[in-house]
């Protein structure tokens, strides 16, 4: 943590009149603890993240293990100075409630620790961080650190590498849908939804062809409301109008 983030004594003599927070000058300067503005609906015990750096203190804000903009968490709340101002602690041991032994996550929204990274919304991602280990019932030893993409949301990742060629498989629910368009020889579509009702897309494979060749395959995939996320299209050439010589890939983040 950067010193300029630090205003020892004036931290000190606020904290000391506003909370019961047992903070050492040390302690502030070594970042153990830094003051930070808020919004006033945070509270003691909750993750946040740095939101904002300005030319006074930094803002932070409520984390999110579901949104990346929203990670990692740099700290817990451990005291209000006044409604929109707190001291957040970053290293060191934190005051909760609740707890058992073993390590713990930054949960949903980043209200609690829970024991396990919270599980992704459908078509979603899970940040996988670390919260620390519980000492007590009322006790965390802070070990902020980020672990990535848990296995379980590696698979529901609404990426194109996980669909082509089949449509979604394990880590998607069941019952998926598939519709051919132009059914046959020559399929100008393949289609994959959630269900039968055909409402939300999950994969889609669009097709050119030219006599009796692909010359156009275009690969979209949706987001878990049928959104457009991402195209993958294949340009393809051919000799003697039948052997594949080459082929340009577009790819397009939507």
């Amino acid at each position: 943590m950067a010193e300029t983030l630090i205003r020892g004594s004036s931290i000190r003599a606020a904290v000391d009149s506003a909370t019961d927070l047992d903070v050492t000058e040390e302690q502030l300067q070594r970042g153990r603890y830094f003051e930070a503005t808020c919004a006033a609906g945070r509270v003691v015990g909750e993750f946040v993240y740095v939101s904002a750096i300005g030319a006074g203190l930094p803002t932070v804000a409520l984390c999110d293990p579901h949104d990346v903009a929203k990670m990692p968490a740099i700290g817990c709340i451990q005291a209000k100075i006044t409604a929109t101002s707190a001291i957040v602690a970053t290293v060191g041991e934190v005051t909760l409630s609740g707890l058992s032994a073993g390590a713990y996550y930054i949960g949903a929204a980043g209200t609690a620790v829970i024991t396990a990274p919270p599980a992704a919304p459908s078509g979603g991602v899970t940040i996988a961080q670390r919260a620390g280990d519980a000492l007590s019932a009322t006790r965390l030893r802070l070990d902020l650190h980020v672990e990535g993409v848990s296995t379980l949301d590696h698979r529901t990742l609404r990426q194109l590498i996980h669909f082509i060629d089949e449509g979604p498989a394990e880590g998607f629910a069941t019952g998926a849908f598939c519709e051919v368009t132009n059914p046959g020889l020559f399929p100008t579509a393949v289609t994959w939804y959630t269900d039968v009702s055909k409402a939300i897309k999950i994969v889609e494979l669009a097709v050119t062809w030219s006599g009796t060749v692909q010359t156009v395959r275009a690969w979209t995939v949706y987001n878990a409301a049928g959104t457009a996320l991402a195209t993958v299209t294949d340009t393809i050439t051919y000799t003697s109008t039948i052997f594949e010589t080459s082929r340009t890939r577009s790819i397009v983040i939507l």
